[in-house]
């Protein structure tokens, strides 16, 4: 199989001139060991991060959100939707959580004191659970926090980048057994990776997660349909809309919108069952998966419905 080494997995923009690192077949398994989000720094030492020893965050926009790419995938149109299969996610032995007092959303209150502190704490990964202390463990669940093709004339930076395309979405459906959406500008989809996470919150509220290395094995396909406002994802549990803007209820709205489309245009839906589904079905929701201050980003807000609602009848 195809490899992406972590020393090339380095690079800070979502960009079409590059030269692509692997080329790939379509549906022949790639994998990428991606980096950490801080650059490795901070999962290399374990130290706090401070304005000195974080020299990612100096600069604008932040040497942050590392990506391996691009992967040129033969058969791959520009003009076209790409499926990606994200067959596996081998994390870390363990990742890092970081507080950056000018990133987090409680950084100035005095009330709060743990919140304007530069602070880093190690997440063991064991097995099947994400151990901080006793008191503080859960789940792991491993997730793609940067998937992207390359946008279409402009470059973009992997820390900040977002639209139809993929970017920094930070969504909690992309992991092991999804298949994510996006469209391709550019022949060959020209495909970026990065910034996993072993654990994350619904918003990331703080700016970070759990941050992780890990290796990252996935295969890409062409998808039939005209491009897409926005990125889609299917796992075995639910499809996720998404939706993409500020202020938050524009991304709900916006995700609401494209899960209705896609019931119809996909399932067989009425426009007024696909309405009533959202308006009435218990198991809709919306999930928030990015609402971080760090520089650009939009707000990121899934409209999800379980697949059994989809199923051919």
């Amino acid at each position: 199989m195809q490899r992406i080494p972590r020393e090339q997995a380095r690079g800070y923009r979502l960009d079409a001139t590059l030269e692509p690192i692997l080329r790939v077949a379509v549906g022949e398994p790639f994998s990428v060991e991606t980096e950490d989000a801080s650059s490795g720094h901070l999962t290399a030492a374990d130290r706090p991060p401070t304005p000195e020893n974080t020299p990612y965050v100096r600069y604008a926009p932040a040497m942050a959100n590392p990506v391996g790419g691009p992967v040129f995938v033969e058969g791959i149109e520009a003009g076209s939707r790409v499926n990606i299969e994200i067959l596996e996610i081998r994390l870390a032995e363990s990742g890092v959580a970081y507080n950056q007092p000018p990133c987090s959303p409680l950084g100035n209150a005095a009330d709060w004191p743990d919140a304007h502190e530069y602070f880093l704490v190690k997440v063991e990964h064991r097995l099947t659970e994400a151990f901080v202390s006793e008191r503080l463990r859960w789940p792991i669940s491993p997730m793609v926090g940067t998937l992207a093709c390359a946008p279409d004339w402009e470059a973009r930076s992997s820390s900040s980048g977002q639209g139809p395309w993929g970017g920094n979405l930070d969504v909690a459906d992309f992991r092991a057994g999804a298949v994510v959406t996006l469209n391709s500008y550019h022949a060959g989809g020209l495909l970026f990776v990065g910034d996993v996470h072993g654990c994350q919150g619904d918003g990331e509220y703080f700016g970070t997660a759990d941050e992780s290395r890990a290796e990252v094995v996935l295969r890409a396909s062409p998808a039939a349909g005209a491009p897409l406002a926005a990125p889609r994802v299917r796992s075995p549990e639910r499809i996720v809309a998404l939706g993409i803007d500020r202020p938050l209820e524009d991304a709900a709205w916006a995700a609401a919108r494209r899960l209705m489309e896609w019931l119809v245009e996909e399932f067989g839906y009425s426009h007024r069952e696909a309405y009533l589904t959202l308006g009435l079905n218990p198991d809709f929701h919306f999930i928030i998966h990015q609402m971080t201050a760090i520089q650009d980003l939009r707000f990121v807000v899934g409209a999800a419905l379980p697949t059994k609602y989809v199923q051919p009848a």
